[in-house]
C-alpha cells in the first residue's frame, strides 16, 4: 500500500471494497457475474520466493489500515 493503497502484490481485492464502503457506497452482488482469479498468474514471473515478502508486507499494511485481522477467503 502506498498512501493507504495496496501496492503490487495482493490485497487489492480486499482493500478496494472496504474503501468503497468507508466512502459511503454500498457493495452489491451481481448473481450473473463470476470473476475467477487463477493461482497467482500475475506473480508467476517473479523468481522463486519473491512473492512472500510483498504478501507479508501488504498484509501487515492492510491489517494496520483497517484495524482488522485479514483472513483468507473461504
Amino acid at each position: 500500500m502506498i498512501g493507504g493503497k495496496v501496492q503490487i502484490g495482493t490485497f487489492g481485492d480486499d482493500d478496494f471494497p472496504l474503501g468503497i464502503k468507508k466512502a459511503g457506497y454500498k457493495t452489491i452482488c451481481a448473481e450473473d457475474i463470476f470473476i475467477h482469479h487463477f493461482g497467482k498468474s500475475s506473480f508467476k514471473k517473479l523468481a522463486e520466493g519473491e512473492y512472500q515478502a510483498p504478501f507479508n508486507k501488504n498484509r501487515a499494511l492492510f491489517e494496520s489500515k483497517w484495524n482488522m485481522r485479514w483472513e483468507p477467503h473461504k
